[in-house]
């Protein structure tokens, strides 16, 4: 599937492809779901046309995330794949039928990733889950990302404080409805503001 083994490193025991995006085995599925609270799992087949296509844009998101990471650090999720042909286990645990099947792992949580198959897509999904419930933007290039990661999120605007500083009432508004809330520090006054993303 990565197309160059040769190149393939050794870390924390598991295979690691020069892109960063982790080689899962079922020997080492159970220690990183473990050591990683928040995994993004690719399941593909070497000979599926459909995982071929995804293969560059499962790299490009890695990449993508790792330069969001440098604005927040709380990006924490760490990308994967599995050849479910060669571990078959791992495919039939998860009742893997078609290929490629794409898990979002949760803090011991698993649920199927039906958005896009593009980097951006990718990436802004890990964007949206892979973070605390209220979400510190430290500059206009992670909230446009933001603005961009789901078709509705909340903006906090405070003149003063941070994240912490939020109403309650705000906080678990947004979460029962399923709004990522991003919060703008040194504002010229406190806010809140709802943006929506339109079909073209």
């Amino acid at each position: 599937y990565f197309s160059d083994p040769e190149s393939l490193t050794q870390t924390f025991d598991h295979v690691v492809t020069p892109t960063g995006v982790r080689q899962v085995t079922a020997d080492t599925y159970e220690e990183i779901v473990r050591a990683t609270p928040l995994v993004f799992l690719e399941l593909y087949a070497p000979w599926c046309g459909h995982c071929k296509k995804l293969e560059p844009q499962w790299k490009t998101a890695n990449r993508l995330l790792d330069e969001a990471r440098e604005d927040d650090a709380e990006l924490g999720a760490q990308l994967a794949v599995v050849d479910a042909i060669a571990e078959k286990a791992l495919a039939d645990r998860f009742g893997v039928r078609g290929y490629p099947a794409i898990k979002w792992f949760s803090r011991g949580k698993v649920r199927d990733y039906k958005g896009a198959r593009t980097a951006r897509a990718i990436a802004n999904y890990v964007i949206r889950h892979g973070g605390p419930v209220v979400r510190d933007v430290a500059n206009a290039t992670v909230l446009e990302a933001f603005k961009l990661s789901h078709r509705v999120v909340a903006v906090a605007s405070l003149a003063a404080g941070d994240g912490a500083a939020v109403a309650e009432h705000v906080v678990d508004a947004c979460e029962r409805a399923d709004v990522p809330l991003g919060v703008v520090g040194g504002a010229p006054a406190d806010g809140l503001v709802l943006y929506r993303a339109f079909d073209e």
